[in-house]
């Protein structure tokens, strides 16, 4: 998890540095974020990164498709849970996108990928838990998502942002809430 925000890290430092901007109206751009997400299934908070391809069709709406991805650390009784998941969805500028601001609620269609522990064998004395060991199980299905986003125009082409995301998956799988700050940049 260190080197996927390294990663980031480094590649958000290449946002600032751009060539000659043109005239012409960027309908692309791609933000990356990283923050944290609660798993309603396990109580956990993890860290997670994310990136996304925008592209806008007019004042109004958007399309969006995204990768994330996050990792907890493992306790004694709190195994390593890792996800990976994509979405694909559209957004609405209800306030119109005047290129300063940008305030945007959106919907998407979401599958998820989870590696979570899940517990073989427990080992008690007088009630209290000494000893457990875990089985690694994978999971995968579709689901929906909302999201709240905010954008500031830093420059013509570097964006900041904050993004707050819900989603739900089918009955076997984690529900999560994300909250990332987000970097971007115009193409």
């Amino acid at each position: 998890m260190v080197s996927a925000v390294r990663y980031l890290l480094l590649l958000c430092s290449f946002l600032f540095i751009r060539p000659e901007a043109s005239a012409q109206d960027h309908r692309w751009d791609v933000r990356f974020g990283a923050g944290s997400t609660l798993l309603t299934l396990h109580s956990r908070v993890i860290a997670s990164v994310e990136g996304e391809v925008n592209f806008t069709l007019n004042r109004y709406f958007t399309l969006a498709g995204s990768v994330g991805a996050a990792d907890s650390d493992a306790g004694e009784f709190s195994p390593k849970i890792t996800f990976l998941r994509s979405d694909v969805g559209v957004f609405i500028s209800p306030f119109t996108n005047q290129r300063k601001h940008d305030f945007r609620l959106g919907v998407a269609g979401s599958y998820l990928t989870v590696d979570s522990p899940a517990r073989s064998t427990v080992t008690t004395v007088n009630g209290e838990v000494v000893h457990a060991t875990y089985e690694n199980e994978r999971r995968g299905g579709f689901g929906g998502a909302v999201y709240v986003d905010h954008t500031y125009t830093v420059t013509d082409r570097v964006l900041l942002g904050l993004r707050l995301a819900a989603r739900a998956y089918d009955n076997t799988l984690e529900s999560n809430v994300d909250a990332l700050l987000r970097i971007g940049l115009r193409l």
